[in-house]
């Protein structure tokens, strides 16, 4: 289960919300509903949705109402002062069932309905999909679209080829009652979630006759989109160079553009971590152990993880997945728990030892490092091993029946992780407050003897 909520606000619009979604066997359900003031009209959305996908089975079902006085950030609202406002009710809703037969024969079909006040658009389509080989693929449907005065029928055909990894070639054909075959051929290689490159080169027959390529490039910090197309009449090129900066957690990042939601991955201190998005590779971690996601959907549980086994021996790894649900245009800080293994040993030597009624008695030293305290236990003659040391100065604070003692720690490590043990031999250490009364003490020497 997953609940998320958020609010936005301007010197006119507030809107808030919150969604649900839940997860079982029998399938996936979504709620979402939203509020708005803008002015002095107030206005409501809600959204719920259902999806189940089996092996020779697959249900989708949603359906979306806004009122006619809803509005959010990035939509187009009125001017200040106009009262009335021509804007209508409008109710969308779309289901879909998939049958998987034998013979690697998959049948789709649809139907979405669209109103907008008195404006009513409806549309039926039914898909089969054929595996004509492991790579190849053929896509035949028939299309219905009816308005409020005609209906309109189309039949399309499709055949890709799946040249492996993220590209591949395909050859469409549309048909319509009143207008010429159109065909178009098309080569592509999708760009990935996180860093890399993508392209299309297309080619469109009759009646347009055209041509097309471009490239995109997805960087850590921005994106890069090159394009040409060609017609009989005009030629044109463009480039195109967007970026963000994101400031989450206190620190900053630029990164590509940021359409919905974004979140920042943090996995201790280690470089090159595989970071997967529903199980995409979305990029490796940088420096510091960090990697910005900027392309999340907001309110929604976006299942975060990473490789272990990229994480070198040497450091202690806790849970490897993370689901996390930003609002729109919001960021969030995904930590994961890595902590370097950096093992020191020694003797904490007290400058007096109680005379206890029982030998049960432990010591407890605990000292705050840079990545979270860490607490242990004692042995008889004071001895001691840390598992997570940090370079620098720290302070140990021992407690021992009531009484409290302060030692010193100068630690020298190397960046990383490792399973090699650095002995820092005896360490004095001080009282820090009053012995109880009652309890006696005996001096002890620098060995642990006592006088």
């Amino acid at each position: 289960m997953t609940i998320a909520g958020g609010a936005e606000a301007s010197e006119r619009l507030m809107n808030g919300g919150g969604s649900l979604a839940l997860q079982s066997a029998a399938g996936e359900i979504e709620m979402a509903g939203r509020i708005s003031r803008l002015d002095r009209r107030h206005g409501h959305a809600w959204s719920v949705g259902y999806g189940y996908r089996g092996r020779a089975l697959s249900i989708q079902a949603i359906g979306r109402r806004m009122s006619p006085g809803f509005a959010e950030l990035g939509m187009v609202l009125p001017a200040p002062a106009a009262e009335e406002v021509e804007r209508r009710e409008s109710l969308d809703a779309e289901a879909s069932l998939g049958v998987v037969l034998p013979g690697a024969v998959r049948l789709t079909a649809t139907h979405a309905l669209s109103k907008a006040g008195d404006d009513r658009r409806e549309r039926s389509q039914l898909l089969g999909q054929v595996g004509i080989a492991p790579a190849v693929n053929l896509l035949l449907g028939i299309a219905s679209t009816r308005t409020q005065d005609r209906r309109a029928w189309t039949a399309s055909a499709a055949l890709t080829l799946a040249l492996g990894g993220r590209t591949s070639a395909s050859v469409n054909a549309l048909a319509t009652p009143d207008q010429p075959v159109d065909v178009v051929a098309s080569l592509q290689r999708a760009a990935p979630q996180g860093v890399g490159l993508g392209y299309q080169l297309q080619w469109r027959g009759t009646p347009s006759r055209a041509a097309s390529a471009a490239l995109v490039a997805h960087h850590a910090q921005g994106r890069v989109e090159l394009r040409h197309d060609e017609t009989p009449s005009q030629s044109a090129s463009g480039a195109t160079i967007a970026g963000a900066l994101a400031v989450v957690g206190g620190s900053w990042h630029l990164t590509r553009p940021i359409d919905d939601a974004f979140a920042v991955v943090r996995v201790g201190d280690v470089r090159g971590v595989r970071t997967y998005v529903s199980n995409q590779l979305v990029g490796r971690t940088g420096r510091g152990g960090d990697l910005m996601l900027p392309s999340l959907s907001s309110y929604y549980g976006n299942h975060v993880s990473i490789e272990d086994r990229d994480v070198p021996i040497g450091y202690e790894i806790g849970a490897t997945e993370a689901r996390v649900a930003p609002g729109f245009r919001g960021g969030s800080i995904v930590s994961f728990d890595v902590r370097a293994i950096r093992l020191v040993s020694g003797r904490f030597a007290l400058p007096a030892r109680p005379v206890l009624d029982s030998d049960e008695a432990e010591a407890i030293a605990e000292v705050k490092w840079p990545g979270g305290p860490e607490r242990v236990t004692l042995g008889p003659d004071g001895g001691f091993v840390f598992e997570h040391a940090a370079a620098g100065r720290h302070k140990v604070r021992i407690t021992l029946r009531g009484e409290e003692y302060l030692c010193g720690l100068d630690i020298r490590l190397t960046p990383g992780g490792s399973l090699d043990v650095q002995a820092l031999g005896t360490i004095p250490c001080s009282p820090t407050q009053l012995r109880p009364p009652g309890v006696s003490f005996e001096p002890t020497r620098s060995d642990g003897a006592r006088r």
